[in-house]
């Protein structure tokens, strides 16, 4: 489900910091980094009895401590000990050394240490737009591909009509491409919920989406990419289609290669309510 592109910047942590863990992966942090003010904890699967906090740009000590432990994991069954490094508030790069262990992977300690989890999450969302073309760079490589899905959607499962309702833009939904009006409450839901929450460390951040520089701060233009197409799936009854979709699944191709007819789906009263939901959430 889309939900998942919210997570992206944990996929993008770990796959970025495996050969980091490699080097002792009995020692496990948030490579990510803390904000100064956060609890700074990491747990160790290994005996161990003090550790150090080592900045990378000089190698030395900017904290020292003894580990608390052992104590079992109610999680995981685990064996762990605990080095607490809260205290240390300095901004930097650091590593956990860990003495008759290893050390960790380097970790940041910063205000800004999220930025670039938060931009990537949000590109992701744009490079799963529909009926556009998208293009983007990510540490080098560039992911894109041409308009796709433009005669969305045949209403035949609908009103047994095969003529064309207009219904593009929108997000492709996780590995396919189909598009869900249920799958979009959480993820609308969500964001619209940390526009409520966070707006003020949100709204002035360009996501480099067309829209930026535009009327509305791009947060919420990449929302509307999604919103628009919703609007599509109600009928004049007021009943909402559950979905946008071919009859079956794609292979692994390009969204421009795919172009098998796409049909509504009979209306649905999960997908109604989340209409609901979604559109009372955008008029706020």
């Amino acid at each position: 489900m889309k939900r998942a592109v919210m997570y992206a910047a944990a996929i993008i942590v770990l796959a970025a910091g495996t050969a980091a863990f490699a080097t002792d992966a009995n020692i496990r942090l948030n490579s990510l980094g803390f904000i100064p003010w956060q609890n700074k904890r990491a747990s160790i699967t290994t005996a161990c009895s003090t550790f150090a906090v080592v900045k990378t740009s000089d190698n030395a000590a900017a904290f020292t401590g003894a580990v608390t432990g052992p104590a079992a994991h109610p999680g995981t069954g685990e064996t762990i000990y605990l080095a607490d490094f809260s205290p240390l508030c300095d901004e930097g790069t650091y590593y956990l050394d860990v003495k008759g262990v290893g050390r960790s992977p380097a970790f940041p300690i910063g205000y800004h240490i999220y930025d670039s989890a938060y931009n990537t999450a949000m590109r992701g969302m744009y490079l799963m737009r529909c009926g556009t073309t998208v293009s983007g760079t990510y540490r080098g490589n560039t992911f894109r591909h041409a308009s796709c899905h433009t005669y969305d959607a045949y209403l035949d499962y609908f009103s047994n009509s095969h003529t064309v309702k207009e219904s593009i833009k929108g997000w492709h939904d996780a590995g396919d491409y189909n598009k869900y009006t249920v799958n979009a409450g959480i993820t609308v839901g969500m964001l619209f919920d940390a526009w409520q929450l966070f707006k003020p460390s949100i709204e002035s951040i360009e996501l480099d989406i067309p829209e930026s520089s535009g009327a509305l701060p791009d947060f919420l233009a990449e929302i509307k990419w999604e919103i628009d197409w919703l609007l599509t799936m109600q009928f004049d009854d007021g009943k909402v289609s559950h979905k946008v979709s071919a009859t079956g699944f794609c292979g692994f191709i390009m969204p421009n290669a795919d172009i098998d007819n796409r049909y509504f789906a009979p209306w649905g009263s999960a997908a109604t309510a989340d209409f609901v939901a979604m559109t009372a959430m955008a008029a706020r």
